[in-house]
Parts: C-alpha cells; sequence; structure tokens
C-alpha cells in the first residue's frame, strides 16, 4: 500500500475512531459519576533515635530501639495496600 493510499484509509476511517473514542469517554464518564466516592489512605511515620555518644547506652536509647523493634516488626506482617 502507498503513502497516499495509507493516508485516504485514515482520512476515509478518522472519523468512526474519533467517533468511538468519545463515546467510550462519555460511557466511562457516565458510570464513574454514578460510583460512589471512596477515599482511602495509609501511612505510618517512622523516625529513628539519634545515635549514642561514645558507645555509652542510656535508658531513653534501649526504649527507643525496643518500639523500633516492635514497629519493624508490625511493619513486617502487614500487607501493602
Amino acid at each position: 500500500m502507498t503513502p497516499t493510499g495509507v493516508w485516504a484509509f485514515a482520512r476515509r476511517w478518522l472519523w468512526f475512531f474519533a467517533l468511538a473514542l468519545l463515546l467510550t469517554a462519555g460511557i466511562s464518564f457516565a458510570i464513574s459519576i454514578r460510583l460512589p466516592k471512596v477515599y482511602a489512605a495509609w501511612t505510618r511515620l517512622q523516625v529513628t533515635p539519634g545515635q549514642a555518644s561514645k558507645g555509652m547506652i542510656n535508658y531513653d536509647a534501649l526504649l527507643a530501639a525496643e518500639r523500633l523493634t516492635r514497629t519493624y516488626s508490625e511493619m513486617v506482617n502487614c500487607a501493602p495496600s
């Protein structure tokens, strides 16, 4: 098929493709506007403790490490949404 033939074919059927596109978009919009609005979000903020100075471990660092371990355990056990 020559380029002129391809162009003639495209011109002849372009209106059909445009009509199908607009019809599909209109039907999709009509269906989606009637669906109930559902919004859901889930997030987890993870803050890590600072470094202990000169290898000294104090009670706050130990408590933070314990809580961080619990957070990691929860993150491993829950499925991403």
